[in-house]
């Protein structure tokens, strides 16, 4: 199980909005995963997390009887596309949801071995050794990275 506790200003409390009669930061909240993972998922192991200032990322290692998957998600503050979200919006600029409340899958495509989370930015070692960076590049943190 995972917990959280604190604000939820930025949805990085990983459980949805809460009603305004809820909002007791002090309260332990579980944050449900059972969305991400296959049906057929036998047992879920929390392999890595990490948190920036605004976002949580998460790896899951799930077993399907003889098959093993790692599921990544992520859940809090999107803006920037650092939770590797799909633009939405007017095919002129992009422009990412600000807020993601409850976890979501994150697929780069390949397999992931870490990952780290900055304030609007978040940076991922994929298994074959190339470095990944999604989000803002506003102070050139992504300069020099294989990003997408």
């Amino acid at each position: 199980m995972l917990f959280s506790v604190g604000a939820n200003d930025f949805g990085d409390l990983g459980i949805g909005i809460l009603p305004s009669d809820q909002k007791e930061a002090h309260d332990w909240r579980v944050v449900d995963l059972r969305h991400l993972v296959p049906q057929e998922t036998i047992s879920i192991r929390i392999d890595h997390l990490k948190s920036g200032p605004r976002h949580v990322l998460i790896q899951l290692h799930c077993q399907l009887g003889d098959k093993k998957v790692d599921v990544l998600a992520g859940w809090g503050a999107s803006r920037h596309g650092q939770l590797g979200s799909d633009p939405i919006g007017s095919s002129t600029g992009r422009r990412f949801e600000s807020i993601i409340t409850l976890p979501r899958r994150i697929d780069l495509g390949y397999a992931i071995s870490d990952f780290t989370a900055g304030n609007q930015h978040s940076v991922f070692l994929g298994e074959g050794g190339s470095v990944v960076a999604i989000g803002s590049n506003r102070k050139g943190q992504r300069e020099g990275l294989n990003d997408e």
